[in-house]
C-alpha cells in the first residue's frame, strides 16, 4: 500500500474530512488533496510526524510504500543500518549542536541521495 492510499485510509477510518485533517497537520486542502491522490508527498518531515503522532504509527510504516520494512527479511541488515541512521539522525535534530541551516543542508543531502538511488533504479527497470 503506498502513501496516498494509507492517507485515505486512516482519515476515512477516523471519520475526517479532507479539511479538517489538512487543518490537523498544517496544510492547505489543496495540498492535503494532493497527497491522497498520490501527485505528491510532504516534503516537510514534521508532516509525517505529525500523522504517524496522529494515528500512533510507527514512521516507517507511514512512509514506507508496501510491506513493512521490518518484515522484509532479506533487507534486515539494511533495515538495521537505516535504523541506527534515523536514530542518530533523530538525535542530531533534536539535541545537536548544529544550527538550523546545517541541519537542513543534512537533511537535504539525505534527500537528494534517495532521489538518486531512486532514479538509478527506476533507469534498471
Amino acid at each position: 500500500m503506498n502513501f496516498s492510499d494509507k492517507l485515505k485510509k486512516l482519515r476515512s477510518q477516523s471519520q475526517l474530512t479532507q479539511s479538517d485533517f489538512a487543518n490537523k497537520i498544517g496544510v492547505s486542502l489543496r495540498t492535503y488533496k494532493a497527497y491522497e491522490l498520490g501527485e505528491r508527498r510532504p516534503r516537510k518531515h514534521d508532516i509525517y510526524l505529525k500523522i504517524a503522532d496522529i494515528y500512533d504509527l510507527d514512521l516507517n510504516s507511514l512512509i514506507t510504500d508496501g510491506e513493512d520494512l521490518k518484515t522484509l527479511s532479506h533487507i534486515e541488515n539494511d533495515y538495521k543500518d537505516a535504523d541506527v541512521i534515523i536514530k542518530e539522525m533523530l538525535g542530531l535534530f533534536s539535541g545537536g549542536k548544529l544550527d538550523l541551516e546545517d541541519k537542513k543542508a543534512v537533511l537535504d543531502s539525505l534527500e537528494e541521495a534517495y532521489y538518486i538511488a531512486k532514479m538509478k533504479e527506476e533507469n534498471n527497470e
